[in-house]
């Protein structure tokens, strides 16, 4: 730059003042340029740095994100886990058929056990429902604890209906209430007088 205008600065003084003008405006333009180009280079590097921090913040808000979803996840589980671990499991079995007769004739006794193998319960009661949805037997239960049974008679169901339901109401040891259904199927035997009976459990 001093190669081109240095042999014009000693003939300042004598220059009129618009052609000094010129001579300054034709000095610095180079270098205004230059300073706008450095700019426009500063301002793409920072960018630059900016569009990356941006993407980093990007990635590690979605991991973030998928922390807190297998977070909420594992809850959910452990959860539905402490919940099984409160419910009872019940197992209803058919002790056989016998016979009795009292003032108003012959009964039919069928006999039953309830066995709890899962966790300790409190009022638990058994609803024997027929076809008209209404309970013709009730049979109550103050406690029934792990691996324990308890054995009850009902009168005069078989050959009444084609399937009974047994419905266990109960209340687990968190103070909720639920419960657990079974469907009862009397079958008459080709022997006179016996009788098979099934037991499914139903999943509500």
């Amino acid at each position: 730059m001093y190669w081109s205008v240095g042999d014009k600065i000693a003939t300042l003084k004598g220059m009129e003042l618009n052609a000094v003008g010129d001579f300054m405006a034709g000095v610095f333009s180079p270098l205004a340029f230059l300073w706008l180009v450095l700019g426009f280079v500063q301002q793409g590097f920072e960018l630059r740095i900016s569009s990356d921090a941006l993407i980093l913040q990007a990635k590690e808000l979605k991991a973030s994100v998928e922390q807190q979803t297998e977070l909420a996840i594992a809850t959910k589980k452990s959860l539905m886990y402490q919940q099984l671990s409160l419910e009872p499991v019940f197992h209803l079995k058919f002790g056989g058929l016998s016979e009795e007769f009292d003032e108003s004739g012959r009964c039919e006794i069928c006999s039953f056990t309830l066995s709890n193998v899962g966790a300790i319960c409190e009022q638990v009661v058994v609803y024997v429902i027929g076809a008209s949805s209404m309970p013709s037997a009730v049979f109550n239960f103050a406690i029934m604890e792990r691996n324990s049974a308890s054995s009850f008679n009902v009168v005069d169901i078989i050959g009444e209906e084609e399937k009974w339901e047994f419905m266990i109401r109960y209340m687990k040891s968190d103070g909720q209430y639920g419960s657990q259904y079974f469907e009862v199927v009397p079958t008459a035997s080709s022997e006179p007088g016996e009788w098979y009976v099934s037991i499914q459990k139903m999943i509500r």
